[in-house]
């Protein structure tokens, strides 16, 4: 449980929503520290989610989280092919699954429109 945000009601909602309720419960926490770099990532050996902990606070909104865990949950679903870039796990498939999410442009928009103010806030949270 975060301080603002608990990680398994949303997904809880997510897999309910986009994945019929199809999915385990994965191993799900906030990092250790703000990041400027990551939203979240997946962890298959784990089966673990991991959310950027600049995401646990008050001016979150719920569709943000749910975007994020959706995109994570993608991952979790057709599998992480371990290479450095990442390009491959974001092939035209895992895109247009991505574009699913029922507020994929909101989501994006205020992602785009946030992240300099997300990025000073990673700087001061560090």
């Amino acid at each position: 449980m975060g301080e603002k945000w608990n990680l398994e009601e949303i997904f809880n909602r997510v897999n309910r929503m986009y994945f019929q309720s199809s999915l385990n419960l994965p191993n799900l926490k906030w990092s250790q520290r703000c990041t400027h770099h990551r939203l979240g990532c997946y962890h298959p050996q784990s089966d673990t989610i991991t959310i950027n902990r600049i995401f646990d606070r008050e001016g979150i909104t719920d569709y943000v989280l749910d975007f994020i865990m959706y995109h994570e949950l993608l991952h979790k679903k057709l599998g992480v092919h371990q290479i450095s870039s990442g390009k491959h796990n974001h092939n035209k498939k895992f895109k247009h699954l991505e574009k699913k999410f029922l507020y994929y442009s909101k989501a994006s928009d205020w992602l785009n429109q946030n992240n300099r103010q997300l990025r000073l806030s990673n700087i001061i949270n560090i």
